[in-house]
C-alpha cells in the first residue's frame, strides 16, 4: 500500500467513528479485516484493543472537539 492509500483509509476511519457507535465501528471493522485475511481470536482481541484505544482519544465533532475518554469520564465523575 502506498502513503495516499493510508490516509485515504485513515480519513475514512475517521469520518466514520464520528457517525457510528464505537462498538457497531469495532465490530465492522473486524469483520472486514477477517474477510480479508486469516485472523484467530486472540488476534481479534488485539486489533479490538488497539482500535479502541486509538478511537478513544479521536477529538470528535459530535463531541464538540472532545475524545469519547473525556465524555465517559465525564460522565462518571457527574455519578
Amino acid at each position: 500500500m502506498n502513503f495516499y492509500i493510508h490516509m485515504e483509509l485513515m480519513e475514512e476511519l475517521y469520518y466514520n467513528i464520528q457517525e457510528i457507535d464505537l462498538e457497531e465501528f469495532l465490530e465492522q471493522l473486524l469483520e472486514e479485516l477477517a474477510e480479508q485475511f486469516d485472523i484467530d481470536k486472540k488476534l481479534k482481541v488485539e486489533i479490538y484493543n488497539i482500535f479502541k484505544d486509538f478511537l478513544c482519544n479521536i477529538r470528535l465533532w459530535i463531541y464538540k472537539g472532545a475524545t469519547i475518554n473525556e465524555i465517559n469520564s465525564t460522565a462518571q465523575s457527574k455519578k
